[in-house]
């Protein structure tokens, strides 16, 4: 079957690695469909195919979005137009005009990860600690993950476990002399298996198809033994921190949205644990009160908390930033066997097809690292207060800023359109305010929608029926009413005098 892909619904195309070689291009659709496609001719073929498609007319692809600066991006190199896109991406959270979920997913999109491989799946943080308590208090700093530390760094004694290995290994490395890959000795490493890979998402995707159907083709025609199974949140949390040296995993993007991996709604048989403990839907922290939804909605608003916006750039400078090789790496303890790092290995290059498998299998089971994409250390999101003290006259009042809602959207509930198709693309609007009026600058206190923009009063002030070509303000220091016509330009003229109240 042939697909087409609409050049004017096309929101970015990025270059991707397939198998490890650059041979592949993955396409976004502005609604939010992908596709990637894999070149039989090589980089050569990548590069010319990308050529074509950044010619042609692209009016929502973000590479060239804005006015004179579009026209600019037009003549950049890809490369120039990843790196704008990369900056404006980052600023825009820093904004908080993007949450927690929407930037990791963006960073993921940019460093490679994509949900259509599953060698490279999107990779996503523990950010809870807490998986015995009755209920959580996300305003306790102590239920969190330290996002400053890898996985395997969690636990003191296993950390310490992983620090021996890498100083046995660096002297090894030193006596054969390598350490850099030179000699017989491989460069050394804290950990021997990786925080992402498609095992792991196999792992904790095993209840939805397709997923089940592949775990089942990678287990010759069976589920793994039960003990062995993603069964118990809490349990894995402690293997992944602590317990087990085999086992650094990091979360996939399903946690923070998607209910329904947790449970067996295909009623799997799954088998019978050593314990005599029927594996089948997944078992939850007490103060999920096993519920899936409200498992994944309790873990979204802590990825979206003021602790993880202070300290989420932490855990990027190790996954995708400048803490994630060299002397950093270390530093951090944060190394990882070699060949999982972006052109550590030249397939092309081995001309052995026998070996050129075996690497192409180890590094599809192993894992691999995404493409690094800061090189300095990333800067700290800032949240600003939701509430402000105002004072009215004799009266205190915490007023919202509506500057500030965007940073707190989304621990909101979904937004519900009702009666668009099933799938549509939103895109942002301006909002004309009204100014000059002495109090009505900090909040909005009413909207409305006017031909073909969004008109907007301040707080203490109400449109008036039926055309809101007036709106009334009312209360403040004189405790008054009084009546201004709407300005065209977003600014307001006064119709009628205050009224003492």
């Amino acid at each position: 079957d042939c697909t087409a892909l609409p050049f004017d619904q096309l929101r970015v195309v990025y270059k991707r690695r397939y198998q490890l070689q650059r041979t592949a291009l993955e396409f976004f659709l502005a609604e939010g469909a992908s596709a990637m496609v894999v070149f039989a001719g090589g980089e050569a073929r990548q590069r010319e195919a990308l050529r074509l498609v950044l010619a042609q007319d692209l009016p929502r692809c973000e590479f060239f979005r804005g006015g004179a600066a579009a026209r600019t991006a037009a003549r950049m190199s890809y490369a120039a137009l990843v790196k704008r896109l990369r900056a404006r991406t980052t600023r825009r959270w820093r904004q908080g005009r993007l949450s927690n979920f929407e930037y990791l997913m963006a960073l993921n999109e940019l460093a490679g990860r994509t949900f259509n491989d599953l060698t490279q799946y999107p990779v996503f943080p523990w950010v809870l600690a807490d998986y015995q308590s009755p209920t959580l208090d996300l305003r306790d700093e102590g239920v969190y993950r330290d996002l400053g530390r890898p996985m395997g760094a969690l636990g003191r004694g296993r950390g310490e476990q992983f620090r021996e290995r890498y100083r046995a290994q660096a002297e090894m490395a030193r006596e054969c002399g390598g350490g850099g890959g030179g000699g017989d000795a491989p460069p050394p490493f804290h950990y021997g298996t990786h925080y992402s890979c498609s095992g792991y998402v196999l792992y904790y995707l095993l209840r939805l198809e397709p997923f089940s159907g592949l775990a089942l083709t990678l287990q010759g025609g069976h589920f793994d033994r039960p003990d062995r199974l993603f069964r118990d949140v809490g349990s894995s949390w402690r293997s992944a921190s602590a317990e087990n040296l085999q086992d650094v995993r990091e979360l996939i993007p399903e946690f923070f949205y998607l209910p329904e991996f947790l449970i067996n709604g295909n009623n799997f048989d799954f088998g019978v644990t050593q314990k005599g403990e029927q594996v089948d839907n997944i078992i939850l922290p007490p103060w999920a009160d096993n519920d899936p939804r409200k498992f994944v909605t309790i873990n979204r608003q802590a990825l979206e908390s003021d602790y993880v916006s202070r300290n989420l750039h932490k855990w990027i400078d190790l996954i995708f930033g400048f803490k994630q090789r060299g002397k950093a790496a270390e530093e951090a303890q944060n190394v990882f066997v070699n060949i999982t790092y972006e052109d550590e290995v030249d397939i092309d290059a081995l001309e052995d097809p026998l070996l050129r498998e075996a690497t192409i299998a180890q590094i599809n089971n192993f894992g691999q690292t995404p493409s690094r994409l800061f090189t300095t250390p990333h800067p700290e999101k800032k949240p600003p207060p939701l509430g402000i003290l105002a004072q009215y006259g004799t009266e205190s009042l915490v007023v919202v800023d509506a500057r500030t809602l965007s940073w707190y959207e989304p621990l909101t509930p979904p937004l519900c359109l009702v009666g668009v198709p099933s799938m549509v693309a939103l895109e942002n609007v301006s909002i004309t305010t009204t100014s000059g009026n002495g109090f009505d600058s900090i909040a909005i206190g009413d909207v409305w929608l006017h031909k073909d923009r969004v008109a907007g009063v301040g707080h203490h002030c109400l449109f008036l029926p039926p055309d809101r070509a007036a709106y009334l303000r009312f209360g403040g220091p004189a405790n008054g009413v009084a009546l201004y016509q709407a300005g065209g330009s977003g600014g307001a003229a006064a119709a009628g005098g205050g009224v003492a109240g």
